[in-house]
């Protein structure tokens, strides 16, 4: 495949460069990084044509996060994170999503109303422990 052809032979070189903070990832952590991912979602028990959806603010792990799941054979269902729960749960559920993965940054209220409104998927929370 030629994407991993481009993370083996350049491993030091930007994969992803922030418009804002310019932050960079190489192609080397872009790798490893989706590669956890894909793992993860296989330690889950998840299977090619499984659905994973996520909830995150523009960034890198957004990106690591999808292709990861792409990688597994998974179907990705990014939600923008301007949703409110309610919103948000309705896409997790009619896509049957397994996994929903979000982010804490995006606020305690959008946050803590997720849960109640979610059932039949497992949620994850990125960069801090959910309650």
């Amino acid at each position: 495949m030629e994407g991993e052809h481009i993370s083996t032979q350049d491993r030091d070189k930007p994969a992803v460069i922030m418009g804002g903070s310019g932050a960079v990832t190489t192609f080397g952590q872009f790798d490893a990084r989706s590669n956890q991912a894909a793992q993860l979602y296989r330690k889950l028990g998840l299977k090619a044509g499984d659905a994973v959806a996520f909830c995150l603010e523009n960034g890198s792990e957004l990106l690591e996060i999808a292709w990861g799941g792409l990688r597994s054979g998974l179907l990705v269902v990014p939600i923008s994170s301007k949703l409110t729960p309610a919103e948000i749960a309705y896409i997790v559920q009619d896509s049957g999503a397994k996994i929903l993965i979000v982010s804490r940054k995006l606020g305690a209220e959008t946050f803590e109303g997720i849960p109640a409104a979610v059932t039949g998927a497992t949620l994850f929370c990125l960069g801090a422990a959910a309650p």
